[in-house]
Order: C-alpha cells, then sequence, then structure tokens
C-alpha cells in the first residue's frame, strides 16, 4: 500500500510559556487523518441457486481483481484531485483493460485462484487470509472489476471467460454518492450465480463503512 500521508489543521494558541530566549510558544492540538479512503475485500461469496433446475453455473474460478476510476493525484492541502484514470467496462473493453494492467496497488492477480463451487466452497477467503486493499482519492466513483472464468451448469460444460464490474457500492441498501477520506469501505463480494449472464454484468455490492484511527497529536512552536 505505501506510505500514508496524514494532514490536519487547527489555530495556533500562545502559551504563557516562553523558550530560553524569552520567545513567545504557540501550540496547538491537531487531529491528523488520512486524506485518502481505501476499500477492503476479505473474501468472495457465489449465491449459487438451490435447485439443479434453476442453477445456470456450477462453477467460478477469480482469476484477477482491479480498481477503476480512480484519480492519480490530490493536493493535501485542500484534497483536490486530477488525473482520473477509467475505463467504460463492458464486454468488448474488459480484456484490454486487465491486459493493459501492470503489477500495482490497483490490481491483485492470483496465483492460485479462488474457487467457488455450487457443491464444495460458496464462499472464497483470499489467499493466506489477505485483505485486497485499494487506497483511492476521495472525488470520484471506485469501481471493482473481477476477471473471472464460469463454468455453465451443463454436462461436458468448459470454463467461459467472464467478469463482473460494481454499478454501486452501497452502504446499507443505499447507493455511496460521496466518499469520504479517512473512511475504510470493508466489502464482501457477494454475487448471485446468475449475474454474469447479465448484459453488461454489473453488479451492486454492500460495504461496512469504518473510520480510520485519528491520531491526536500537539505540536509545540
Amino acid at each position: 500500500i505505501g506510505a500514508l500521508s496524514l494532514y490536519g489543521e487547527k489555530v495556533l494558541t500562545k502559551s504563557q510559556d516562553t523558550d530560553k530566549e524569552g520567545h513567545a510558544l504557540y501550540t496547538a492540538n491537531v487531529e491528523v487523518a488520512p486524506r485518502i479512503a481505501r476499500i477492503e475485500i476479505a473474501n468472495f461469496t457465489c449465491n449459487f441457486a438451490e435447485t439443479e433446475a434453476d442453477r445456470e453455473y456450477k462453477a467460478f474460478t477469480i482469476n484477477h481483481v482491479a480498481l477503476n476510476n480512480y484519480y492519480t493525484k490530490a493536493t493535501l492541502s485542500t484534497t483536490d484531485a486530477q488525473t482520473l484514470v477509467g475505463t467504460e467496462i463492458n464486454s468488448g473493453s474488459v480484456e484490454p483493460f486487465f491486459e493493459g494492467l501492470e503489477d500495482g496497488w490497483n490490481n491483485d492477480k492470483f496465483v492460485a485462484p479462488l474457487q467457488l463451487t455450487w457443491d464444495g466452497n460458496k464462499q472464497a477467503v483470499n489467499a493466506d487470509g489477505k485483505v485486497l486493499a485499494y487506497n483511492f482519492f476521495p472525488g470520484a466513483k471506485p469501481q471493482i472489476v473481477v476477471k473471472m472464468t464460469g463454468t455453465k451448469n451443463e454436462e461436458n460444460a468448459q470454463p467461459a471467460p467472464t467478469f463482473l464490474a460494481t454499478l454501486n457500492l452501497k452502504d446499507g441498501n443505499t447507493p455511496i454518492a460521496e466518499f469520504v477520506a479517512g473512511t475504510i469501505y470493508k466489502i464482501d463480494f457477494v454475487f448471485n450465480e446468475s449475474d454474469p449472464d447479465q448484459t453488461e454484468k454489473c453488479i451492486d455490492v454492500t460495504v461496512t463503512p469504518v473510520n480510520w484511527s485519528v491520531v491526536t497529536v500537539t505540536p509545540e512552536f
């Protein structure tokens, strides 16, 4: 994730004390907090249809996860964001999108892909309990894109490439319209096994927002 810059502002208060040369001292209690927000994905869950007749897929393999639609720069003192990077994800653009990604902070490619099956593990936890974490500057609506293969619930069916992309990140039933710096958005990435057959394969995902720990420091001048 790299180094995390913290920022805070507070008006200075003149102290009754002076330094050894008689100069006035000023103090301020400043709460410093991150200027970025974070998405964390701990696991992936597929809701398979309960009955054989209703089941469209019997297995999924998750290969690659990436953050889309984010700013690459921001001013620390004002949070003004610049340089938006984003791709309109659809059936024609998703493969070039993943092919164009370099190893880095904004995506994770699984050496051992995650397996979800209707008759086995319907939930897959990331390898070694790793949480996928993506820091981003508030101001854009981040999107999570998942590259995977799906095996239809048919005799002798072979895995075929497919994908999912978030349409909204929702706090409860409400889509988040404005993301807040200093907040971690925890995701259990849940989808229905019929979702990959939707036209643009976009889904809503529920998140749990929690506040980052805020640190109070007292500088003295």
